[in-house]
């Protein structure tokens, strides 16, 4: 009789935990070997994006692209690196600046945002686009959005917004009517013919595109609760912030401002480190401790996976069937979203 008592409660406490892992997203996950690049993701990986089958790092010493066989790392005023062994650039070299902030593409070129400039790839070769002399100050380049086919709007790190063309491949200064000063850029996305700027000590912007005047968001005169903020994206009509003490959701149609947090969602861990739009019509969520996603339908979850539970996420992007993910220990993962 004991057992068999004994054998009922282990088979439902069984169903109970089945039933509680499977509510949540368990996708496979491989470890990608990189132990070419190892030592450069651990010396500063800023951000990673993918095109088509190629992934694109940007870290603090060059350009890293892995095609699915093969690294390959640009770096130095001299050489570059295809898998692990040095190759002579030929003539003037296009990477005068080494330290790589962010990636972005238009429809014919890819642009790494660097330091002091922007270098340019037409899928054949580099251009690096010094900023001095186009600008007054010297810019770190950092966040960036096509206004238009020819025009990048530009955040900088401690000196507010710049434009550069694309057709030209010149810089510009950008001096919107803003209130107060924007200075140290943490992310910029658009919206319903919005654009939206965070920033790290000033809050949030946002300016209609037909306009020139923007609105300033801080504590004094909404329910943001703090002015500092990592990053911000746009997904399903909705503004994500990326802050320290929650996942902010600011809906623009009612202005209603909600922070996902541990005591109203499965957040296990506050301070978010990264956003990523999926394909498959998801939002991917990086923390301190793991990955979480986030549904059009509103629905926050932890992504089941054993291996970054409790790993800092320090970047997300994603390909058509494959979320890349790395870590703050160097790692890198790509994780399969085909459900096959």
């Amino acid at each position: 009789m004991h057992l068999l008592k004994f054998s009922f409660l282990f088979l439902f406490f069984l169903f109970i935990s089945c039933h509680v892992y499977t509510s949540e997203i368990n996708i496979k996950q491989v470890l990608i070997p990189s132990i070419r690049i190892k030592n450069t993701l651990k010396k500063g990986l800023n951000s990673i994006f993918c095109d088509g089958n190629d992934l694109w790092l940007g870290t603090n010493q060059g350009i890293v692209k892995f095609d699915g066989k093969n690294w390959l790392h640009y770096y130095g005023d001299d050489h570059s690196f295809i898998d692990g062994k040095p190759v002579q650039n030929k003539g003037n070299s296009p990477f005068k600046d080494n330290h790589v902030n962010n990636i972005l593409k238009s429809e014919k070129k890819i642009f790494f945002l660097t330091d002091f400039g922007i270098i340019e790839y037409n899928s054949e070769n580099f251009k690096f686009v010094h900023h001095t002399g186009s600008l007054k100050h010297s810019l770190y380049l950092n966040e960036a959005i096509m206004l238009d086919p020819n025009t990048i709007l530009l955040g900088t790190w401690g000196k507010g917004l710049a434009l550069f063309k694309t057709d030209t491949s010149t810089f510009k200064p950008a001096e919107p009517n803003i209130p107060g000063k924007v200075t140290y850029v943490t992310g910029i996305t658009s919206n319903l013919k919005t654009i939206w700027i965070s920033t790290l000590t000033n809050g949030i912007y946002s300016s209609n595109s037909n306009e020139d005047r923007f609105f300033s968001y801080t504590t004094k005169n909404s329910k943001l609760e703090s002015n500092r903020s990592k990053g911000i994206t746009s997904f399903n009509n909705d503004i994500f912030l990326i802050t320290s003490n929650g996942l902010l959701r600011l809906t623009p149609k009612d202005f209603i401002w909600y922070y996902f947090k541990k005591q109203n969602s499965s957040l296990t861990n506050e301070n978010i480190t990264c956003l990523c739009i999926g394909e498959n019509g998801l939002m991917y969520i990086g923390t301190l401790k793991g990955l979480y996603s986030y549904s059009k339908s509103g629905l926050l979850i932890k992504v089941a996976n054993r291996e970054i539970d409790n790993t800092w996420i320090s970047n997300l992007a994603a390909s058509k069937d494959s979320l890349w993910i790395t870590t703050k220990q160097g790692e890198l993962y790509k994780m399969d979203l085909s459900g096959k």
